[in-house]
């Protein structure tokens, strides 16, 4: 069965404050901004993360961590995938309008890929993994961020 690497999915405190004292679950969104992380490349990526596939949908929209007043709508309600990785529809706000940084080994997969999503099965079969986004995150702000109990 085909495992999808999770990236770009954040805290759901709607406290962003909460979200980076929280020392599980997933960082917020504002502690990896880093503007020129990208080599001049972000409208490729942007587009590259529009433009594949949704794998599913949810019932609503998410929110977005950097400013709650923007529109739900903007955020999405879909996960993507180009059959390596999953990502949520809103992850191209978080690139475009915020220079979120992403993980350097999933912008060689896209250099790899020449920027085109590859042909992928709507609604593929397959497990997901946090672990590869995880360990990116901790390496990233030096904390570890286990998955909470639940």
């Amino acid at each position: 069965m085909t495992v999808l690497q999770i990236i770009g999915y954040w805290d759901d405190s709607e406290d962003p404050m909460e979200a980076i004292r929280t020392p599980n679950g997933f960082p917020h969104p504002r502690e990896l901004v880093e503007p020129g992380w990208d080599g001049g490349l972000k409208e490729r990526i942007v587009n590259y993360l529009y433009c594949a596939p949704m794998q599913r949908g949810a019932w609503g929209h998410a929110y977005c961590r950097m400013d709650l007043s923007r529109d739900c709508k903007e955020m999405g309600s879909r996960e993507m995938t180009d059959g390596t990785y999953i990502w949520p529809e809103g992850l191209a706000v978080y690139v475009e309008d915020y220079d979120v940084k992403l993980p350097a080994a999933f912008l060689e997969h896209m250099k790899a890929l020449d920027f085109k999503v590859p042909p992928v099965e709507r609604f593929l079969k397959a497990e997901v993994d946090d672990s590869f986004w995880r360990e990116w995150c901790e390496a990233q702000l030096g904390r570890s961020f286990a998955k909470k109990a639940r």
